[in-house]
């Protein structure tokens, strides 16, 4: 049976969740309703216990990916988007399970800016196994991300381990590609107290 807290947070997942429903269905601002969930749901895990036993924690893995992909479909155009994370079956403990909601965060609003920048970016953000991987392409070589985006990625970076983020800028013919790598802390530095 679930304690108090967990009933909690299940709520919240319910509500993230409900919020991901109404924007398939086409109802309300995407971008405040899910922005809504993220705080609810980011402000809930702060304030309470999780174990790697806990329900809540797979419920959370399940919900990132519709996450990221609907915050994108909710703005501008998505078609020339790309955004997948993948691999979510990873047991989330509390502190990872919210280093993954702020980084995700900011990988979105990266994605985001990149592809109001220029409507030829194709970004796609994928969870590896152990990690989050953000992949921009750009039509120009050496193209980069506008000042704000690329502010945003040495935030996210920070995020994790300093010495583990890291930036790349390759060229593939006619394209730049832009990849920021980012290593989740291992279980032993995030169990939960």
């Amino acid at each position: 049976m679930l304690d108090l807290e967990e009933e909690r947070t299940t709520e919240t997942i319910s509500a993230m969740l409900a919020s991901l429903h109404m924007v398939k269905a086409g109802a309300g601002r995407p971008d405040l309703l899910l922005g809504a969930a993220m705080d609810r749901l980011e402000a809930q895990l702060g304030a309470m216990r999780l174990t790697s036993n806990t329900p809540a924690c797979e419920d959370i893995a399940e919900a990132l990916p519709h996450l990221c992909r609907y915050v994108l479909i909710g703005r501008e155009d998505h078609r020339r988007m790309s955004c997948a994370l993948t691999d979510t079956s990873l047991v989330l403990d509390r502190r990872k399970a919210r280093l993954v909601l702020r980084i995700a965060r900011e990988m979105v609003e990266v994605a985001l800016e990149c592809s109001e920048y220029d409507d030829d970016v194709r970004v796609l953000l994928a969870r590896r196994p152990g990690g989050i991987l953000l992949q921009i392409e750009h039509p120009a070589p050496r193209s980069m991300p506008p000042r704000g985006a690329r502010r945003r990625l040495r935030f996210a970076r920070r995020l994790a381990a300093p010495e583990q983020g890291v930036i790349r800028v390759k060229d593939r013919g006619e394209k730049a590609l832009l990849l920021l790598s980012m290593p989740l802390p291992s279980h032993s530095q995030t169990s939960a107290v």
